[in-house]
C-alpha cells in the first residue's frame, strides 16, 4: 500500500508519523475486526432461481441474439448490403471513346506548335 504522501506506512515505524497513514492503519485494524455475517442456508438456490426466472422473462429474440454476437452480426448485415446494393462503378479503361483520344491527339499537335523549332 502506497501512502499519498508517496511512502509506505511500514517506513514510518510502530509509532506512523504521516497522519494519511495513521488513518490506513486504523482502517485495516478495523477491517481485521470485522467478522464476516454467516450466508443463510438455500442462498445459493434461491440466487440460481432468481437468475433462472430473470432470464425466462427475456423476450425470444433477446435469446436468438446472444449479446456479445450481437455486434459481429450486424457488421456481416451491413457488409452483405454493401456487397448488394453498391453497384460497381464503370470501368475506367473501357470508357476511353474515340472522341477523348481524338482529343488528347489535338492537344499533343497544339504543344508541338508552341515549342519553338530553333532549339
Amino acid at each position: 500500500m502506497i501512502c499519498p504522501n508517496e511512502h509506505g506506512p511500514d517506513k514510518h515505524g510502530p509509532d506512523v508519523e504521516c497522519p494519511d497513514c495513521r488513518g490506513f492503519v486504523a482502517v485495516w485494524e478495523r477491517l481485521d475486526e470485522f467478522a464476516a455475517p454467516n450466508v443463510s442456508p438455500g442462498f445459493d438456490a434461491r440466487l440460481y432461481a432468481r437468475i433462472a426466472a430473470e432470464e425466462a422473462r427475456r423476450p425470444w429474440w433477446y435469446r436468438l441474439l446472444w449479446p456479445p454476437i450481437a455486434p459481429v452480426v450486424a457488421i456481416a448485415v451491413a457488409a452483405v448490403i454493401m456487397f448488394v446494393h453498391v453497384p460497381a462503378g464503370p470501368d475506367a479503361a473501357k470508357q476511353v471513346s474515340k472522341a477523348d483520344i481524338e482529343q488528347v491527339a489535338q492537344a499533343v499537335d497544339d504543344l508541338d506548335l508552341l515549342i519553338p523549332i530553333d532549339r
